[in-house]
């Protein structure tokens, strides 16, 4: 029972409360030492992971009835695109919003904290675009798969800007969460126990991810799917907005004030 227990917690529960809050600290400062190449690539692959677990939830919607099954084997896919993001190295602008505890430390610039966002968030938005793209060109955008983008699309656009704002703070509340207790476990096993439910169940409520919305509309942009740039901006600015709230304050100060004599 000991070896078992051993075991146990060697593959999952690596660290402590206040030790996974000095990995989130490390891991925000390290992640502002990167070189533009480096962060560039970073998150062209983060982008690309998280379009590709949003791929896997749209082709479970369109493809498994009924709808509440559909819906909820697509939320079981979506983590995919996060584990992948944990394990290799890319980087993901809401798992980044967690960057903000190492300038609350002193650990890192705050410039550079919002130099990163900005950076990651536009190569996150570079990766979903391919990853639509090459989805277009293989002819995936049509029929019932077709139907759920617009769905989906027109969903987002009919949402209210406070609406927006307070699915993306419960998304990332969520999203954010996954993360910081990834820095529990070193294994990819342990790693992808702690995040599954978190992360399947932000997709399953519905709550809204500004990276899964940059595929989403680039998918109906691609297809046809009418929708203005003001509907477009309508929807990410405060979802955006929502995910750095949630992820990058609220998170954040309240683990500071829980933690800040213990790092």
């Amino acid at each position: 029972m000991m070896s078992l227990n051993k075991q146990i917690k060697g593959h999952f529960l690596m660290k402590v409360d206040y030790e996974v809050y000095g990995a989130v600290i490390h891991t925000g400062t390290r992640k502002t030492k990167k070189t533009n190449g480096e962060t560039l690539a970073a998150g062209i692959l983060g982008g690309a992971y998280i379009a590709l677990g949003s791929i896997g939830y749209l082709m479970a919607v369109a493809n498994i009835q009924p709808a509440g099954v559909g819906k909820l084997v697509g939320s079981f896919l979506f983590p995919v695109g996060l584990l992948l993001i944990l394990i290799t190295g890319a980087e993901l602008f809401t798992g980044n919003n967690l960057m903000s505890l190492s300038a609350m430390h002193g650990e890192s610039k705050w410039s550079d904290v919002f130099s990163n966002w900005v950076k990651i968030y536009c190569f996150n938005a570079i990766g979903s675009i391919l990853i639509a793209f090459l989805v277009h060109v293989g002819g995936y955008d049509q029929g019932e798969f077709l139907l759920v983008i617009e769905k989906v699309i027109h969903a987002k656009v009919a949402l209210s800007f406070g609406t927006a704002l307070a699915r993306g703070i419960l998304c990332n509340i969520l999203v954010a969460i996954s993360v910081w207790i990834s820095y529990s476990s070193d294994s990819a096993g342990g790693k992808a126990v702690l995040i599954w439910l978190p992360i399947t169940l932000f997709v399953f409520s519905g709550y809204e991810h500004c990276v899964a919305n940059m595929l989403y509309f680039s998918l109906g942009w691609f297809a046809g799917v009418h929708f203005s740039l003001a509907e477009f901006l309508g929807n990410m600015v405060p979802v955006a907005i929502g995910n750095i709230i949630g992820g990058g304050v609220i998170l954040p100060v309240l683990y500071y004030g829980m933690f800040k004599n213990k790092k």
